[in-house]
């Protein structure tokens, strides 16, 4: 299948563009007002038949088209509603939109109803370790959840790019960028969620840290601590009545186990990939899975891991968060 991608950025080139091409997939278009940089990659990569825009006005767009959206955070939901309003098969780098005021009900309701194809990405959810915690959790695996810790950042500095790190293009910082994928997984473990507090360092900037406490239904209480200023440790950590499992949010294959007499459990899904694993099937890696999926669903089949519900909802708890923004204290992650 032929992709047409909107914006050249780090996303692409890192994450997507080596799962695609792995995937025998080519490249329509690629849209990017920064001509230079898309040029320099399409002579890398000697993509002789991909056409380079500046901006989506410049080509036609055919029904049924694919689009990636990979441009900055902020940009997401115009260039959404353009392409919905074509007829065509959306990947959509997450957040689906940043601010939800410039959304209302109805529009929410065409994004859960659009006849073609939206993923947003959230890969994570895609992960053996992830959907090995899911099943646990649906089957009482090892009792009730008690609790739940999650843990993510790393001293960033300069790294950070100018789309996340201006407010105009990210929307926010590490809560909309990094932490969107942590409360994705929530919603993924435990659907309904509200938030409890919220405490961020933002003072009208970005934040680069962050402090998210959420409730399910259940009641089951979660804390999501995340920091551009310090390591976090990068980590989900459940807390049931038989054990504590653990899993490295940037390791899709490792699960730690530690149950309540002690015995400890480490399984290595990377070494079991097409086999079975306490009736939990491994499949490869979670960005190349969810690709798998979207292009499954283009030909026609239901959608089973990606939620576009759940994709609107964890914007909404992020604009929720910033709602009741309180001041984070100067000792956090220290």
């Amino acid at each position: 299948m032929k992709i047409n991608v909107i914006g050249c950025g780090n996303i692409f080139t890192t994450f997507h563009y080596p799962v695609l091409k792995k995937m025998n997939h080519e490249f329509k278009n690629i849209i990017d007002p920064n001509i230079d940089n898309v040029k320099n990659f399409i002579k890398q990569e000697n993509l002789k038949g991909t056409k380079l825009s500046k901006s989506l006005g410049e080509i036609e767009i055919e029904k049924n088209d694919i689009f990636l959206i990979s441009n900055p955070s902020a940009l997401h939901l115009e260039t959404l509603k353009t392409l919905m309003s074509n007829e065509v098969h959306i990947f959509c780098e997450k957040p689906i939109f940043t601010n939800d005021s410039e959304i209302n009900d109805s529009f929410k309701t065409s994004v859960l109803k659009y006849n073609k194809v939206i993923q947003v990405g959230y890969y994570r959810r895609f992960s053996n370790s992830i959907q090995f915690l899911k099943h646990a959790i649906e089957l009482k695996q090892y009792g009730h959840v008690n609790f739940v810790k999650m843990n993510g950042g790393w001293p960033a500095g300069t790294s950070l790019p100018k789309s996340i790190i201006t407010k105009s293009l990210s929307g926010g910082g590490i809560t909309m960028d990094y932490g969107s994928h942590f409360i994705d997984l929530c919603m993924l473990l435990f659907k309904d969620l509200k938030v409890l507090s919220y405490r961020d360092d933002s003072e009208g900037g970005i934040e680069v840290n962050s402090s998210i406490k959420l409730i399910t239904q259940e009641d089951i209480n979660i804390k999501i601590d995340l920091s551009w200023t310090s390591f976090m440790g990068n980590y989900v950590q459940v807390f049931f009545d038989r054990a504590t499992v653990t899993l490295g949010f940037n390791n899709p294959n490792s699960i730690h186990i530690l149950k309540l007499n002690g015995q400890v459990q480490n399984i290595d899904f990377k070494k079991n990939i097409n086999s079975r694993i306490e009736n939990f099937e491994t499949t490869s890696s979670p960005c190349s899975s969810q690709w798998q999926e979207f292009f499954n669903q283009v030909n026609g089949k239901d959608e089973k891991i990606s939620s576009r519900q759940n994709a609107i909802k964890v914007s909404e708890i992020i604009n929720d968060c910033y709602g009741i923004r309180t001041q984070l204290n100067n000792n956090f992650g220290k």
